[in-house]
């Protein structure tokens, strides 16, 4: 872990404290050294069920950036990214993904969370590299 991974992680999960969910979730894209998007959940809040973090920053890296794709881009997550968010990741070709908590942390009852994300990750048609960082 670099110092800069540690800074940006943290603000991932300082950023999750701001979502209206019951289970916060934030995402901080950096690309060269520059946060391109910074975005929590707020799926129930909006009404919208893909508003998950992961979502809601790529729309807005896409968006900051003008391009579908963000090589050389890391996503820094306060959690471990779901399959739908895993998929998106994979199609914006991010190829590095950090995370705090793992899902099985935060929802220790739901049977989705127990899936292996480093083996779907290795399905995707961009396979990306998920890393796990303590703070």
């Amino acid at each position: 872990m670099t110092m800069s991974d540690a800074v940006f992680l943290a603000r991932a999960v300082s950023l999750s404290k701001q979502s209206p969910e019951a289970v916060g979730c934030g995402v901080v894209i950096v690309q060269h050294g520059k946060v391109v998007a910074a975005e929590y959940n707020s799926q129930k809040a909006d009404g919208i069920a893909v508003h998950h973090a992961e979502i809601k920053a790529i729309i807005a890296a896409n968006k900051h950036t003008r391009s579908r794709t963000l090589p050389e881009a890391t996503a820094y997550c306060s959690c471990e990214p779901c399959t739908m968010c895993l998929t998106a990741l994979s199609y914006a070709k991010i190829p590095r993904v950090v995370f705090y908590k793992k899902m099985s942390d935060l929802f220790p009852d739901d049977p989705q969370s127990q899936f292996d994300s480093a083996a779907y990750a290795r399905t995707l048609n961009f396979v990306l590299t998920l890393e796990q960082l303590s703070l």
